[in-house]
């Protein structure tokens, strides 16, 4: 595509007002299940997205979290679908467990009343079993790379009929290291096939690797000039980091929320603060990559079903999935990564729907909250702000308002400044009277000889 192309494919909410999805020539099974599940139109990426998708083209499509990326290629997928062939037509790669299970889960109930079959193929599972339901017959299938390469080399699986593949949350996917597991999925295809690539961002190094598989396609990015939902607060608390905790404690007491995600940066942390919690309020739990898949699919589930209202959670709960009842998100431990913020704080105010991004400040996170801050374009918004300091003041007045405290309380004014330096002058000179030992000789014996320099590569000295 050309450059102008690119310009007039970036797309804003207003140029694609919700269209009906009658408007795209639908199977009418496939309009039902979609009226059912309570879409009341096609959002802007599902207008622009789906019928080109139906037509067959490959596609790169960038938009923000929470617009509808799921739909925007489940919808025609189910669409194109042939029912009578019981063989893998489509493939979609997501980076997470938890990612694959929602998607199958969303287009099984799309294509519910056309008898579509979707299935997940995803590690920590059973992989004799994926194999006997793939073998029972899936038409489209729902893969993390990990597991999908493991059932390519043992010939478990038959993509030799894939007209369609999808990378989903591609940018999460590349920069966690599955690249060179992506390639070689897509260069085990001798098959031409549509490609679509899904994302909320796109680095320029990542699209080039892509393009070779993109080959033409067409090129979509929805709202590149926003930052975030319209709808979503975000607010910061400034506390001790021995204080987070009661905090955090006093923030879920205080807001109420219907159901909250609290991101910490590590799996060990998000146990230990699941456990402190659960001593204080009810209903909290944990997720993270280490957990087996049994215990994370229940709990995913009973989370989705609103049966936990407080999921204490990783990054890998940061990309793509949808809860619908968050309300609020709170962010334990800020990382410095300001695109993991992004995903964070994008998993409430989904689909219109109003919520709140809290996040504890420490005097060591200021550089990073101005960072983030200057990416989703808000200004700071202090619940409580730090000491001295206006909630409209700068992240660096605030940064160093502590230091220059500190500095103040070490150097106490006037007199007792002279009065310490004379004790020490005094100090001094008293050493000065003593008398001085003579320094010692070196010993020859210890001396390294002219070799071990030179076999160090330096001159000896003459």
């Amino acid at each position: 595509m050309s450059d102008s192309d690119l310009e007039n494919n970036d797309l804003e909410n207003n140029d694609l007002e919700n269209s009906d999805f009658e408007n795209f020539a639908l199977d009418d099974k496939i309009l039902k299940a979609v009226k059912e599940m309570g879409f009341k139109g096609a959002t802007p990426i599902q207008a622009a997205v789906i019928p080109h998708v139906l037509e067959n083209k490959n596609i790169l499509a960038l938009a923000e979290t929470g617009s509808g990326k799921t739909a925007a290629c489940g919808v025609p997928l189910c669409q194109l679908v042939d029912t009578e062939n019981k063989v893998a037509q489509a493939l979609i790669l997501v980076p997470t467990r938890e990612l694959a299970l929602q998607y199958a889960t969303e287009l099984q109930n799309i294509g519910k009343y056309k008898n579509v079959t979707v299935f997940g193929v995803l590690g920590g599972e059973c992989i004799h079993l994926q194999r006997a339901k793939i073998e029972h017959g899936v038409q489209i299938l729902v893969a993390t790379p990990g597991r999908l390469i493991d059932m390519i080399y043992s010939q478990y699986i038959d993509l030799s009929q894939i007209k369609t593949v999808i990378l989903d949350e591609a940018d999460k996917m590349l920069s966690m290291g599955f690249l060179s597991d992506v390639s070689f999925i897509l260069d085990c295809f001798v098959q031409k096939y549509q490609f679509l690539m899904f994302s909320a961002t796109m680095a320029s190094d990542l699209k080039k690797q892509m393009l070779r598989y993109l080959g033409e396609h067409e090129e979509f990015h929805l709202n590149v000039t926003k930052k975030g939902p319209d709808k979503l607060k975000h607010l910061q608390y400034f506390c001790d980091f021995r204080e987070k905790v009661d905090v955090l404690e006093k923030l879920i007491k205080d807001k109420k929320p219907g159901q909250s995600m609290i991101f910490c940066a590590s799996r060990i942390e998000c146990e230990k603060l699941q456990r402190e919690l659960s001593k204080r309020i009810r209903s909290v739990d944990y997720l993270h990559g280490g957990l087996n898949q049994n215990l994370r699919t229940t709990i995913s589930q009973k989370y989705d079903k609103g049966k936990i209202q407080h999921l204490v959670v990783t990054d890998v709960a940061g990309r793509g999935l949808d809860y619908k009842g968050i309300t609020h998100v709170f962010i334990y431990t800020l990382t410095k990564d300001v695109d993991s913020y992004v995903h964070r704080s994008g998993r409430t105010a989904r689909s219109n729907r109003e919520g709140e991004c809290i996040t504890l400040i420490t005097s060591r996170d200021f550089r990073t909250l101005e960072l983030l801050l200057k990416r989703v374009d808000k200004p700071v918004n202090w619940i409580k702000a730090p000491p001295s300091q206006g909630g409209s003041s700068s992240t660096r007045n605030h940064q160093e308002s502590p230091q220059r405290q500190q500095r103040e309380r070490k150097d106490p004014p006037g007199l007792k400044v002279t009065e310490k330096k004379k004790e020490s002058t005094k100090a001094d000179s008293a050493k000065e009277d003593r008398p001085q030992k003579p320094k010692p000789k070196p010993n020859p014996s210890l001396l390294k000889p002219p070799e071990f320099k030179a076999n160090l590569g330096l001159k000896p000295k003459s």
